[in-house]
């Protein structure tokens, strides 16, 4: 027998918000964030004061289900920026990242084009592995 052992798996089938991680970068101007694929997750960057805020802010959307229109806010834009990077970007490189199978996985369940695709509407893409982000904004309104 032999000592016990840890091993981490990964799941590709995981929540496409799985893929990001948030960080605090005082290299970051405030009131701007940096989406940046490293190995492991993408990686989200903020100034110090503005990660703050946002873990507060998350903090909330926990307890009020409605209010992840503001998580939603922050997902699309880098979701559709992470698209634009891998469409456009050397795929040999990019398919060794962790997240990436997980983001190409959700694109084939999703019915998108698959990443490299020259015909894909990203825009569209992002929102419907989002599952439509802004389908309803009870908060600000009635439909």
């Amino acid at each position: 027998m032999d000592a016990p052992e840890k091993f981490r798996i990964d799941r590709a089938d995981a929540h496409i918000g799985s893929i990001f991680e948030f960080k605090s970068d005082s290299k970051i101007p405030r009131r701007q964030w940096l989406c940046e694929p490293t190995d492991r997750r993408v990686a989200l960057k903020m100034h110090p004061t503005d990660y703050s805020r946002f873990r507060s802010a998350r903090d909330q959307v926990r307890s009020t289900p409605d209010a992840s229109y503001l998580m939603n806010g922050i997902y699309l834009p880098a979701l559709l920026y992470l698209l634009d990077v891998v469409d456009t970007a050397d795929s040999e490189e990019l398919s060794s990242k962790r997240w990436y199978a997980s983001l190409e996985k959700r694109l084939r369940d999703c019915g998108c084009p698959p990443i490299g695709s020259d015909s894909a509407d990203r825009l569209r893409d992002a929102q419907t592995i989002l599952e439509n982000p802004f389908p309803t904004m009870p908060l600000f309104g009635k439909e």
